[in-house]
């Protein structure tokens, strides 16, 4: 069963770890199993074909944790990357 939401990773097509934001948003019992996952990432597009991930649990991530945060420029919206965060 899946308790910790840091316990999860996301691979892409070619099977590189991806950063994530995670949060549980709901568990099934007293226990801790999470029933409902949040998963944040940017999502690349790099080919005009659909874009494949995979999600996996049981391991903790490798990937080192990335903030991000939408900020309003001149142009509009824009989504910054921030350093990594040791959790």
């Amino acid at each position: 069963a899946l308790t910790d939401a840091g316990q999860v990773r996301l691979l892409d097509a070619k099977g590189g770890e991806l950063p994530i934001q995670t949060s549980a948003l709901a568990r099934w019992d007293p226990a801790g199993s999470i029933s409902w996952l949040r998963v944040h990432f940017q999502a690349l597009k790099a080919s005009a074909t659909a874009s494949r991930y995979v999600l996996e649990y049981g391991a903790p991530s490798r990937a080192p944790h990335r903030a991000f945060r939408c900020a309003e420029g001149r142009a509009g919206f824009y989504y910054e990357t921030l350093p990594p965060v040791a959790w």
